[in-house]
């Protein structure tokens, strides 16, 4: 089966409604979730949290995600970045939901994040995989999926 596993919505035609309203009008295809992005994670993530906890309290949603460890362009909040991370794994596995992880350039931090997260209700999918074939096998042994997207397409050296 192919999918996609996440869409980002950053258009302003897409206010917060107009994004349920997607759910409601395509329910056979079109299912939410919700996380904090690791590059959003700033030095107020705590309130970010706050809000994206608010959003799991009052509906439904399918996954969390898109969450995760992003060292590309930035390393500044490794750390508020690891603790966003671990704190969403921790309302997926008490929510029985999966996990979308973003992962780019912090493969040994994730690791870290998801031995210390380690569970049997811990599951989900690394989307847009780049890494070797030991992280994909280790990814896997974290109950996890692989996504496979464009990127795994261009040449790289």
């Amino acid at each position: 089966m192919i999918t996609d596993t996440h869409t980002h919505l950053y258009s302003s035609q897409f206010d917060e409604q107009k994004m349920l309203d997607l759910e409601k009008n395509y329910p056979n295809d079109v299912f939410l979730m919700m996380g904090l992005h690791p590059t959003s994670v700033k030095e107020n993530y705590k309130e970010e949290l706050a809000l994206v906890k608010e959003w799991l309290d009052k509906r439904k949603f399918y996954a969390i995600g898109e969450i995760g460890m992003d060292l590309y362009w930035d390393k500044t909040f490794i750390k508020e970045q690891q603790e966003a991370f671990a704190t969403q794994i921790r309302w997926a596995k008490e929510m029985n939901l999966p996990i979308n992880i973003h992962c780019r350039d912090a493969f040994d931090e994730v690791f870290e994040v998801l031995e210390s997260e380690k569970s049997d209700k811990l599951f989900g999918i690394f989307h847009c995989f780049t890494g070797t074939f030991e992280q994909a096998q280790k990814a896997i042994s974290y109950n996890m999926k692989l996504g496979i997207g464009g990127v795994s397409t261009f040449k790289n050296g």
